[in-house]
C-alpha cells in the first residue's frame, strides 16, 4: 500500500531503509526528540501483526523519514500513531511531518 500526498508518499518500510534509520537515530539532535529507535528497528525486521512502519519519501523518491503505527485493529478500523520522524535535517521545518 502506498499513500500519496502533494509532496510526499508513504510506502511500507523495508530492510533497505534501515541504514538511513540507523544514521538518523545515531545523530544526537534527532535522538533527543525521537529516542533510540529500538522499537522501530524491530518492527521493520520482524513486524508484529498489529504494527506497521512506513517510509516517508518525497515524490521524487528521496527517503526523508518514517511513520510508525501500532495496535492496528482491522475489525474496528483504527490504530495508534506511534512515531513520525523526519530524519533528513534539510527537510526539518518544511511541513513534511504534518502533510495530510
Amino acid at each position: 500500500m502506498i499513500l500519496e500526498g502533494e509532496r510526499i508518499r508513504l510506502r511500507p518500510a523495508t530492510r533497505d531503509d534501515l541504514p538511513a534509520f540507523i544514521r538518523w537515530h545515531t545523530d544526537p539532535e534527532f535522538r533527543r526528540y525521537m529516542g533510540i529507535g529500538v522499537e522501530l528497528f524491530q518492527a521493520v525486521v520482524s513486524p508484529p501483526w498489529d504494527e506497521a512502519v512506513f517510509s516517508t519519501e518525497t515524490n521524487e523518491g528521496r527517503l526523508i523519514g518514517f511513520v510508525m503505527i501500532a495496535r492496528i485493529r482491522n475489525v474496528v478500523r483504527n490504530c495508534e500513531l506511534v512515531d513520525v520522524g523526519i530524519g533528513e535535517k534539510d527537510c526539518w521545518d518544511q511541513g513534511y511531518g504534518t502533510e495530510r
